[in-house]
């Protein structure tokens, strides 16, 4: 019975001891959250170390890294192009429309607008896998949009449809493919609510 007394203390003294270090682990972490200048190095496989500031940001958004300039203007073409076309789609989904609805045909070229954004901005960051992939999912798009396609809808596609006929794989002409997706982006540009011929 002696023995069963005298271990409560002892464990009473071990679990103080550890919610001390707990206490002092916590302490010590705030201290560092503190000095907002302060840096740790944070290595990374395959790659160069990634400087960490302390305090971390409270919001779960990561911040993209900079990338070019080009690249980000092609980014902020795309963002306004699935805009509209989010748009469309919406307003077709609230009135019930079909894939024959003529408004089909404005939702198609408008998501072929963003295939070939997404080609010139795949090239400028010299990603040929997805250029090409991009390209040919363009075309695709603007020759299906032109099935339900009505006036003056139905003009825009087919304007595109022949700017980008012998379009090649950006991969293996670079400098023509280019120059295709560049008009057809341009081409598809009334598509967009308030955008006309937008810069490309």
């Amino acid at each position: 019975m002696r023995a069963s007394v005298t271990a409560r203390p002892r464990s009473r003294t071990v679990r103080l001891v550890a919610w001390a270090g707990a206490i002092l682990l916590v302490a010590l972490m705030l201290a560092l959250a503190a000095c907002g200048g302060d840096t740790t190095s944070v290595p990374t496989v395959g790659a160069p170390s990634h400087t960490l500031t302390l305090p971390l940001p409270t919001t779960t958004t990561v911040p993209t890294p900079a990338t070019n300039p080009e690249s980000r203007r092609y980014m902020t073409m795309l963002k306004e192009t699935y805009d509209a076309a989010n748009a469309v789609s919406r307003a077709m989904e609230e009135r019930g429309a079909s894939s024959t609805d003529p408004d089909a045909a404005r939702l198609l070229g408008l998501r072929a607008r963003a295939q070939a954004i997404t080609a010139r901005k795949a090239m400028v960051d010299r990603d040929a896998n997805l250029a090409d992939a991009a390209t040919l999912q363009m075309r695709k798009l603007l020759m299906q949009a032109q099935i339900p396609a009505q006036s003056p809808v139905l003009e825009i596609v087919q304007k595109a449809l022949a700017s980008s006929e012998d379009i090649p794989a950006p991969s293996d002409s670079p400098e023509e493919a280019m120059a295709i997706l560049e008009t057809v982006i341009d081409d598809l540009s009334a598509l967009v609510p308030a955008a006309g011929a937008t810069d490309s």
